[in-house]
């Protein structure tokens, strides 16, 4: 299982999406960092493989950062290669 996290401005609280493979997260990855990319803004609807029905829709303006990490990589709780404080 893959996680994806997307930072929110004005957000303390990342918003995760999981994929069940590697492809599935890199194709997301590069999704909304296209969206971020972008001119203008953008509604994002997302959905989690690991929860069956869950949804939500993200304004690609509103997007700081996105992360992705294997789910069994960060054994203490860090995010893949970042610090949390």
């Amino acid at each position: 299982m893959f996680t994806i996290e997307i930072n929110l401005r004005s957000n303390p609280v990342p918003v995760i999406i999981m994929r069940k493979d590697q492809e599935g997260a890199d194709q997301l990855y590069h999704t909304l960092v296209q969206a971020m990319q972008g001119e203008g803004e953008k509604v994002l609807h997302l959905t989690c493989e690991k929860q069956e029905g869950r949804r939500v829709a993200v304004l690609s303006a509103e997007i700081l950062a996105v992360q992705v990490s294997s789910k069994t990589s960060s054994p203490t709780g860090m995010g893949a290669g970042f610090v949390r404080n």
